[in-house]
């Protein structure tokens, strides 16, 4: 009998059918908690993507060889909320990104944070056995050798004694030898103290785990040991002298004290030689720096490093000072970290010399800045050191021997890429007291003679091109001219100037804001998209005698326009620039294009790479197998006035030109051969920026509002005409 109507059998099978969707909905949730356990995936759809990792930090973790540790230490309960919240947000990401990557926080002020210590303590003393055996077996030589000097010391007195006695009682040199034999005595004193203290060294304990002390140990034993070794090197050089003075029993005696003064002497200079070939261990460095203050550390086998904690944690007055946002926070904390684990990652770190005509001197003796370099570019210092890179310089003006960097690179293995400046300006030798034109031009000279030995050398060059006065007295620019071996030709007797029509006049723009790199070149990759100023630009162009061989890319580009050209009469009012390099030039005659004494047509390419492969016969400073040079025309695009150049928008700090930076930057890495290391640093991700719409897009936008909307209703209409018939 049919079932179809009866009420209780439909309530029993939609029963049994809700039963069985509520219990696989169930499962279905079960196993995707558990799923989400074991694998973690975020999805940031925000328009900055302040909740994902950029570019570059995912090129650094996809390249790590080694396990990263990055270890927070702090009073954890008095930073700044805001602050903690957002690095804790970049710390996950970093851990998540890569399995290599830990990270371990540390609150002082709890005794849960001292058992996190501990633990960090033990688990870093696992990972260095080999060395702490190491270290406790050069430690405990030195005790013993202390110990062994000071246990022989009457012996090797006696043995100088018997020298003494073997002489006749009136001899002079019988009193002055028992004297020694006293010093020798009175050295036991001091090698047993020495041993004592310094098998304390083994006995250190942090944290509850004994770790040998190499520092303590170097401190109490290597000057004695040293010390040891020095005198009875002399003296056995002083018995050996006296051997052949002496008679024969005297002489005897003299040997037998020689040996043993030797034997004494080797043991000594072997122990401290131990202790001094030593590295120091990373994880006393890690515990005493945990110890002592607030800290954020990333550890590594192959050391650690460290990061200024109030750069991380910003207090609550400065961030409310000023008006830091939290992307602002959590942007600088990704590009401080990624830079602290792409130190460890490569150790190797470059050098920057910067190649000028000044007379004035951009570094001191100790290597820091002086007060000149940190008013021209300070912050592009800073970003040096941010970034472990070492700064140096060769002032032509003052010497044509090419620095050879001994106390920065002894070794010769760091990557040097060398930062050629543009001349002086001419005006500074126009009636200055002791400087004329003549000598400009002769240390212009001197600064293309210094070029262009860079260029034919082999060496990796940075070179930003100033607008020259020379080709308007039918010269060619001697600096640029290093750039025509390799097929590119400099244009910088002429600037690329644009125009504006306003009602008091034609404006003039200096300056051009590009926003389209060729992405041919992972420098190009690395840029496209963002605004990239590019002050006084001069024009590169590629003649057809290239090299076999050398590759030349193009990475930016000033477009034609109707109100673009290149400008060959600037010198007048090369020096009336406003205080704003960006803000137009009002002149009371203004340049205006002549198509027969220039280039109004355009393209105009105003940066470009260039890549040759060395000869066997020739190398550079490191020994690179290609050379590498990054030409840019335009005199200042580095500086701090585009580079650091921001402003407010929606509460957070916006970088006006965040691709001067990134030029730099990748150009930096492009010229060091780490290309696996380019790509969009965080601070391209301050805001959502979306780039100008080509004049296609504009066209294809107006008529599709124009013909698609009635087009498209037309077709709903037809379509529903068919449908009803």
């Amino acid at each position: 009998m049919s079932t179809a109507g009866d009420p209780i059998a439909r309530r029993t099978r939609y029963s049994v059918m809700s039963a069985v969707i509520l219990t696989a909905i169930t499962v279905s949730v079960f196993v995707l908690v558990v799923l989400s356990g074991r694998t973690h995936k975020r999805f940031d759809v925000t328009a900055t993507r302040q909740y994902a990792l950029s570019e570059s930090s995912n090129q650094l973790i996809g390249s790590l060889a080694g396990d990263y540790e990055i270890v927070v230490s702090a009073r954890l309960p008095e930073l700044d909320p805001r602050a903690r919240q957002r690095i804790a947000d970049v710390l996950e990401e970093f851990a998540l990104a890569s399995e290599r990557i830990s990270v371990r926080w540390i609150d002082t002020t709890s005794a849960t944070g001292q058992a996190s210590f501990a633990d960090l303590v033990a688990s870093q003393l696992e990972r260095q056995s080999d060395q702490v055996a190491a270290h406790t077996a050069a430690i405990e030589q030195a005790a013993q050798a202390c110990e062994t000097i000071a246990s022989r010391t009457d012996t090797l007195s006696s043995m100088i004694k018997a020298i003494a006695n073997a002489l006749d009682q009136f001899d002079n040199r019988r009193e002055q030898i028992e004297m020694v034999a006293a010093e020798v005595r009175s050295l036991s004193d001091r090698s047993t103290a020495s041993a004592a203290t310094t098998r304390g060294a083994l006995a250190n304990q942090t944290a509850g785990v004994p770790i040998p002390d190499l520092n303590a140990a170097r401190e109490s034993a290597s000057p004695t040991l040293n010390a040891l070794a020095s005198y009875y090197q002399q003296l056995a050089s002083d018995l050996d002298q006296l051997a052949g003075l002496v008679p024969q029993a005297a002489a005897a005696s003299c040997d037998v004290a020689i040996r043993e003064a030797g034997a004494q002497r080797d043991l000594a200079a072997g122990a401290a030689d131990a202790l001094e070939r030593l590295a120091p261990l990373h994880i006393l460095s890690i515990a005493r720096v945990v110890e002592q203050q607030d800290t954020v550390i990333v550890v590594a086998d192959t050391g650690l490093t460290a990061i200024d904690f109030a750069t991380l944690f910003p207090p609550s007055l400065q961030i409310d000072a000023n008006s830091v946002s939290q992307a602002e926070l959590r942007f600088a904390g990704e590009q401080l970290i990624a830079t602290a684990i792409g130190s460890l990652e490569d150790p190797v770190r470059p050098i920057v010399c910067f190649v000028h005509a000044e007379d004035a001197t951009l570094f001191e003796d100790s290597g820091r800045p002086s007060p000149v370099a940190r008013n021209a570019f300070g912050r592009l210092l800073n970003r040096f050191s941010l970034r472990q890179i070492d700064g140096a310089e060769w002032a032509v003006a003052r010497s044509m021997d090419m620095p050879t960097f001994a106390s920065l690179d002894p070794n010769r293995d760091r990557p040097v890429v060398w930062f050629v400046l543009g001349p002086p300006p001419a005006q500074l030798f126009d009636g200055s007291p002791g400087r004329s034109q003549a000598d400009r031009v002769r240390i212009v000279e001197r600064l293309a003679e210094a070029t262009q030995r860079l260029a034919t050398t082999g060496q990796n060059v940075l070179l930003c091109v100033d607008p020259s006065d020379r080709p308007a007295f039918g010269e060619k620019d001697p600096i640029v001219g290093c750039l025509e071996q390799f097929g590119v030709r400099s244009m910088n007797g002429a600037v690329v100037l644009r125009s504006q029509t306003s009602p008091y006049g034609p404006l003039i723009y200096t300056a051009h804001l590009l926003d389209t790199a060729d992405t041919t070149s992972p420098i190009g990759s690395a840029i496209d998209a963002l605004r990239t100023a590019i002050p006084w630009a001069t024009a590169f162009t590629l003649e057809n005698d290239a090299p076999v061989g050398t590759e030349v890319l193009l990475l930016l580009t000033i477009e034609s326009a109707a109100d673009t050209w290149s400008e060959s009469q600037w010198i007048p009012f090369r020096y009336a620039q406003p205080a704003n390099p960006l803000q137009p030039m009002l002149l009371a005659n203004p340049p205006a294009p002549n198509p027969k004494r220039e280039n109004t047509e355009g393209p105009w390419h105003v940066a470009l790479t260039i890549e040759r492969p060395l000869p066997d016969a020739a190398t550079n400073t490191r020994g690179a197998a290609t050379q590498r040079i990054l030409a840019v025309g335009s005199p200042n695009w580095f500086t701090d006035a585009y580079v650091e150049a921001a402003e407010r928008i929606n509460g957070r700090r916006a970088w006006l030109f965040p691709g001067n930076a990134e030029l730099l930057d990748s150009g930096l890495l492009w010229l060091t051969h780490r290309d696996h290391l380019i790509a969009a640093s965080p601070r391209t991700r301050d805001i959502a920026r979306i780039r100008p719409l080509t004049g296609g897009q504009l066209s294809a936008i107006r008529w599709g509002l124009i013909l698609g909307l009635p087009a498209s209703l037309l077709a709903i209409a037809g379509a529903l005409r068919l449908i009803r018939g």
